[in-house]
């Protein structure tokens, strides 16, 4: 009944505070150990790209034959406070400069780009908060008009709202996505962030199956599938319902270190989908 998704693992080039990513600051060892274990694809996490070694990226790629499925770009709000929907003109100018950047870099590894945590939070100050929407959503606009002329598309993700004050469940995300109304942006479901603001995980899933682009699995506490209380095989009946065609990123605590974690992961992966032998 499954489709033979393809897997991804998340790493980031640096490491950073943002922790549910692998091999974090080591890239290489990242990119190698993802292809040894039997992933067919990386989601790499970028504070800048316009000030990393691009070429060294893509060379790196190309030796461990390894796709790039996303660029995350969250860590720009994590370690520079940029927001496309904050309540500083000059944060949410950046995030768009940012997201530019991570637009042009995704051209080179024909990657799409995540709109997560840079979107930051709206204003506590409730009457600043339509100012601060519209703004973050012409912001928004601007980036898929960008990308869309590179042929780039944009996944938006629905993040709990302990994290964010914006876009929670994966239905206020698709009413955001209709707001900016351009074909290019797309829904990103994460479990993690779905345990805590669905009701029904797999019924959710299933009506905004005309936006899904993409999907995060980790489990109920961040760790790798399996080590929480998550009913992923519900979750992996509603994709296959749908006739999902995407992509499932692994993107969760490293615990208790990367490499056991990784090929932990892959493993589960491949049982849950009823997967044989080598990917």
């Amino acid at each position: 009944m499954q489709k033979p998704w393809d897997l991804s693992l998340c790493l980031s080039v640096r490491k950073t505070k943002f922790a549910p990513l692998f091999f974090s600051g080591d890239l290489e060892k990242g990119i190698s150990k993802a292809a040894e274990i039997g992933y067919q694809r990386v989601e790499i996490g970028i504070l800048d790209s316009q000030k990393i070694d691009q070429d060294w990226i893509k060379s790196l790629l190309v030796e461990y034959r390894m796709k790039t499925h996303t660029i995350a770009t969250g860590q720009g709000y994590v370690e520079e406070g940029l927001a496309l929907f904050g309540d500083k003109p000059e944060s949410r100018k950046g995030a768009v400069t940012r997201l530019k950047g991570h637009i042009d870099f995704a051209v080179r590894l024909g990657a799409k780009v995540i709109i997560g945590g840079i979107r930051g939070k709206l204003p506590s100050d409730f009457s600043q908060r339509e100012k601060a929407y519209e703004a973050g959503v012409e912001g928004l606009r601007e980036c898929c008009r960008y990308a869309k002329e590179r042929g780039v598309d944009l996944y938006l993700e629905a993040i709990n709202r302990y994290e964010t004050n914006c876009f929670n469940t994966l239905g206020e995300t698709c009413e955001a996505i209709d707001k900016v109304a351009m074909d290019n942006l797309k829904l990103l479901a994460d479990t993690f962030h779905m345990n805590i603001e669905e009701a029904d995980m797999a019924s959710s899933i299933i009506d905004a199956k005309d936006y899904l682009g993409y999907i995060h699995f980790a489990d109920s506490n961040r760790n790798i599938p399996g080590k929480g209380h998550t009913d992923f095989h519900s979750v992996v009946e509603a994709l296959a319902k749908i006739d999902y065609s995407g992509v499932i990123g692994i993107e969760a605590l490293p615990v208790p270190e990367d490499l056991l974690a990784a090929t932990q992961a892959f493993s589960y992966m491949k049982h849950l989908l009823g997967l044989g032998g080598k990917r």
